[in-house]
């Protein structure tokens, strides 16, 4: 089970990146923020962000979900790359 490997490098390094792309003021500060952290979005896992702290800290569903809406268009090209695995292929390998 290694895609479950937690990075903590890359963990603290998606945090701030989050961090600081919600608090962007203007949607050039947002695209300088992640031109400069392409490498990290390019390379995320779908664990990566069940360790975020911003979402294990959240003490409401809303707040994640209003987030995480945000982040899809960032983090669609990294997380397509990875296969999917069903609920059936996991148990039946």
């Amino acid at each position: 089970m290694e895609w479950l490997h937690k990075d903590e490098q890359k963990i603290e390094t998606l945090d701030k990146f989050m961090y600081d792309l919600l608090h962007a003021e203007s949607g050039s500060e947002k695209k300088h923020i992640i031109e400069h952290n392409k490498h990290i979005i390019d390379t995320i896992n779908p664990i990566d962000l069940f360790y975020l702290k911003m979402y294990q800290e959240s003490e409401s569903v809303e707040v994640i979900k209003e987030s995480a809406g945000k982040f899809v268009n960032v983090f669609y090209e990294g997380l397509s790359r990875h296969e999917h695995v069903y609920e059936h292929d996991f148990f039946n390998t």
